[in-house]
């Protein structure tokens, strides 16, 4: 969404009506007040949206809102962690060609724009009310609530992974600390050791990311421990992304490294570390695991009734991105239950800010709505997952909105492309010239990460 996109005069217009001089405190208000009218805050000031979760899709919306809306709409962003440690990237540092603190940024660029960004944990949410309880017993009240938690690993869906075995066999899926202490596991491995892969079945956060991790890990072993392999057990009965770009680079470039496994459900985890079970009871044994559990919605978005029928993703009413149970609350992110072919990935999570914003300012009457309304609309979002530190493997999807339906579908026919570091075409097992570094790749990362914090 862009400041283009609205008349200037008919921006000044909105803006007049919504505009006050100075922000408003954050204020406690009681159960079952009244929902205020268009255009107006229950705090008296600007229309306030609180977004709770300050990671791709929280983020981009806070910049997205106060970009568009200026001094007319009140921006807090609630998250608990001081820093943002990315996820998009995090595989290079299993790989060993990126440190954690290359991926690590703070808040202060949202501040300056005009965000207020409370670093506290929200424990709870009332969407009937459209208020935010804090650890500390305070809430926040709100016009609209935007969830951006997230999803997250259930290691409860697999028997043995309990928390004591959860310390010796880690899933290092969004934890930072766990992809850290992955890489040191890795480091301390013998020459001749096995690394096994769990990859859940589909849906789960980071479309791409088990299998970027998979070459990884792959090209990590190739390097340093020639006689090592990994062994990639895959829950999903054929890659869900670009499978016959991926199976050659499986069959070619790791050729001997990887023993690549669909249709391998683990069901238990062997309190050893050192085995998994399989549905139909096979055990498979390895030096090192890494599980990563199926995922859901983020608890707050599952106990605030957010959820379908599954109780594992959000309902949305596409594209405003509200609840279809509570209009006053929007999700983004992946929490979302997605339509077929629309990938959990940082690229769409993007998309959702974009189109959540829109749908926001123009019901709170910080923006004109568009006249005609917009009946249509498409997204196309960027996916990459590196092979190496050299080359990456690039995904272009394209959905287009309809009306009609009220829902997304897929533009079929765009193919995968490996690419090297001047964006020419990289076929698999060769590498790229020059001083490869994945250059189109890492400037969409890092183009990423300008826009949702403001760097």
């Amino acid at each position: 969404m862009s400041r283009s996109a609205v008349r200037p005069s008919s921006r000044r217009r909105w803006l007049r009506v919504a505009a006050v001089t100075g922000a408003t405190p954050i204020l406690n208000l009681p159960a079952g007040c009244a929902s205020p009218p268009p255009g107006a805050s229950r705090g008296g000031g600007a229309p306030r949206v609180v977004i709770v979760g300050a990671g791709v899709a929280g983020a981009t919306l806070a910049v997205q809102l106060k970009r568009e809306g200026g001094e007319g709409i009140d921006v807090v962003l609630i998250e608990r962690e001081p820093r943002y440690v990315s996820a998009p990237l995090s595989n290079a540092v299993i790989g060993g060609w990126r440190r954690i603190e290359q991926l690590t940024w703070g808040y202060d660029g949202l501040r300056r724009l005009g965000v207020r960004v409370m670093h506290e944990e929200a424990t709870a949410i009332d969407p009937s009310s459209a208020r935010v309880r804090l650890r500390d017993g305070t809430s926040v009240h709100a016009d609209r609530i935007v969830l951006a938690c997230g999803a997250e690993p259930v290691s409860a869906r697999i028997d043995g992974y309990g928390p004591e075995v959860q310390a010796l066999v880690l899933h290092a899926w969004q934890q930072a600390r766990q992809v850290e202490a992955l890489r040191q596991r890795l480091v301390r491995l013998a020459d001749d050791a096995t690394v096994l892969l769990s990859i859940p079945r589909a849906p789960y956060s980071g479309q791409m990311a088990p299998y970027e991790r998979a070459c990884q890990l792959a090209t990590y072993l190739r390097q340093t421990r020639p006689r090592a392999r990994l062994v990639v057990l895959d829950a999903n009965p054929s890659i869900p992304v670009a499978p016959d770009v991926l199976h050659r680079i499986f069959r070619q470039r790791f050729m001997g490294v990887i023993d690549y496994r669909p249709n391998c459900i683990v069901t238990d985890v062997g309190g050893d570390a050192r085995h998994v079970v399989l549905e139909g009871g096979e055990r498979v044994r390895a030096d090192l695991l890494n599980v990563i559990p199926p995922g859901q919605a983020g608890r707050l978005a599952r106990e605030a009734g957010l959820t379908g029928a599954d109780g594992r993703w959000c309902d949305v009413a596409w594209p405003s991105m509200s609840s279809v149970r509570w209009p006053l609350v929007h999700v983004v992110g992946d929490a979302v239950a997605s339509p077929p072919g629309m990938a959990k990935s940082a690229a769409m999570a993007v998309a959702h800010a974009q189109w959540a914003a829109r749908s926001i300012l123009e019901a709170l009457l910080v923006r004109a709505p568009e006249d005609p309304p917009r009946r249509d609309g498409a997204i196309v979002a960027r996916q990459f997952a590196f092979v190496d530190s050299r080359s990456a493997l690039g995904i272009t999807s394209v959905h287009r909105f309809d009306a009609a339906r009220g829902t997304w579908s897929e533009v079929a026919g765009l193919p995968a492309d490996g690419i090297d570091e001047q964006g020419l075409p990289l076929q698999p097992g060769v590498r790229g010239p020059g001083d490869p570094q994945g250059t189109q790749a890492l400037a969409w990362t890092r183009q990423l990460w300008k826009d949702m914090l403001e760097t």
